[in-house]
């Protein structure tokens, strides 16, 4: 089992990766959290259970 510190860091480095899009922007207009961000469905390779 992955500590949190990883799942975040991952979390993190997807979000650098994507900051360049308007689809990061759409997120943080809809308030998600951290949390939520890596358990969206679209994202299938950040589908944590923090």
């Amino acid at each position: 089992m992955e500590n949190l510190q990883e799942k975040i860091f991952h979390c993190i480095k997807w979000m650098a990766k994507i900051s360049h899009t308007c689809h990061l922007h759409e997120l943080f207009v809809q308030n998600l959290t951290l949390e939520n961000l890596c358990k969206l469905p679209s994202n299938e390779h950040l589908r944590f259970s923090l």
